[in-house]
């Protein structure tokens, strides 16, 4: 099973599980993976193991690892965007730096004001 370390944008509601999704083409944006229902005829079977290693500037981000039982396109991205947690930085399949950058500097601030 390969394994890899990723930053992401807030942190997923459980710190361990598992992603099980179809992984297809984005129906309007044809060079974007999408997630898909199960019961989806389009896509194929995606699976990815994920685990919150350390949370960071406050919440705003945190490290996590994953392990991927198969092997889709753009598979960590989809997964954790699915979760909502989108890759840092990743304006195809998360937010815009100016938006992650505003919303990791109100993180730290708040951080920052209650030490």
């Amino acid at each position: 099973m390969r394994s890899y370390f990723a930053i992401v944008s807030g942190v997923p509601k459980d710190p361990v599980g598992q992603v099980e999704t179809m992984i297809g083409r984005h129906p309007r944006y044809r060079k974007r993976m999408c997630a898909l229902p199960m019961h989806s005829t389009r896509g194929k079977i995606s699976r990815s193991n994920y685990e919150v290693l350390e949370v960071l500037a406050n919440g705003a981000a945190c490290l996590m690892q994953w392990r991927l039982e198969t092997g889709r396109t753009h598979q960590i991205r989809v997964h954790a965007q699915h979760i909502g947690v989108p890759l840092l930085f990743d304006e195809v399949y998360g937010y815009s730096h100016k938006h992650l950058l505003s919303r990791l500097l109100t993180r730290t601030r708040k951080w920052g004001e209650l030490t």
